[in-house]
């Protein structure tokens, strides 16, 4: 009953004004969307991919699509066993889309974000460090103008020790979106928020492994002050 209960209670106004309805969107949004879900489902990750290069080939414009066709390419790469193989294919397939797009969209957050949490991933702290880097310094610049496509394609960080805590960032970040969807000006701060929280805190982690343990400690101190 109190499914029930929550769902006599949504505000239907709120519902109705969700910017995306499927019937309304461009043949490369729903590729995006239906691509981005097969990413994630496990062994359907292939079919993800060819969907989101599908949408990538309709609008090559569009930042995002470069990042999500990354990010299929670096999940399928982490289901690969061998260390130094998974570095070898992430370096040759993965790494190669979110330079492109950082070339031609230096200040595109996502991609910064996705590209440092997967180098740290794929066995690269330093330059994942680099790259963490560079999204916290956007995210102290002007977070109120930061523009998150609902939902965005975010690297799965499938390594044992971190899988519990992501799935917490990730079950953060949808519950967001789905909260305050119909008002952008509030998701995008929140989204802003809740971004600081896992760069700062997966930075405290990555220095925390180099060694560098006063850097590891104010990173630290800033995911604590982020939330």
């Amino acid at each position: 009953m109190q499914l029930v209960e929550q769902l006599e209670a949504l505000d239907q106004t709120d519902f109705r004004k969700r910017p995306r309805l499927w019937t309304n969107l461009k043949d490369a949004e729903r590729a995006y969307l239906y691509g981005r879900w097969l990413a994630c489902a496990g062994p359907k990750v292939h079919l993800g991919h060819d969907e989101l290069v599908r949408a990538l080939r309709a609008d090559a414009g569009e930042p995002e699509l470069w990042n999500a066709v990354a990010v299929a390419e670096a999940i399928a790469t982490a289901k690969i066993t061998d260390s130094s193989e998974r570095t070898r294919v992430f370096l040759a397939l993965s790494e190669p889309h979110w330079l492109r797009l950082l070339g031609r969209c230096p200040t595109y957050l996502l991609g910064w974000v996705n590209l440092g949490l997967a180098r740290l991933e794929f066995g690269l702290p330093e330059s994942g460090v680099d790259a963490l880097r560079k999204a916290l310094d956007l995210l102290s610049a002007q977070p109120e103008t930061i523009d998150f496509k609902e939902g965005c394609c975010f690297f799965i960080d499938s390594s044992l020790e971190n899988k519990t805590d992501f799935n917490v960032f990730r079950v953060e970040w949808e519950r967001l979106v789905w909260t305050h969807a119909p008002h952008p000006a509030r998701l995008a701060f929140e989204l802003a928020v809740l971004l600081r929280w896992q760069c700062a805190r997966r930075l405290g982690d990555a220095f925390l492994g180099l060694g560098q343990l006063e850097q590891a400690r104010d990173m630290y101190a800033r995911a604590i002050a982020a939330r």
